[in-house]
């Protein structure tokens, strides 16, 4: 995967989560989001180089663990 193609489906995912349709809210600014977000997607594919069907796994864990996205709760709506 090319970093052309990383960057937008990376880029989509934190529009997404930052969109009224998403049960996630996006809690960084999308460019920190986008760095944080980047690097564990590299870091992912260097131990995990024929497993490119996680990727929205992958993003989606991570923005989670690094509290870059929260799931929207009924308390939250």
């Amino acid at each position: 995967m090319t970093s052309v193609e990383k960057k937008e489906i990376i880029m989509f995912a934190i529009s997404y989560w930052d969109s009224k349709y998403s049960d996630y809210m996006l809690k960084k600014p999308a460019d920190q989001a986008y760095s944080i977000l980047l690097s564990r997607v590299n870091g992912y594919y260097v131990n995990n180089i024929n497993n490119k069907d996680g990727l929205l796994k992958t993003l989606v864990w991570s923005a989670v663990d690094t509290f870059t996205i929260e799931y929207i709760t009924e308390e939250q709506s």
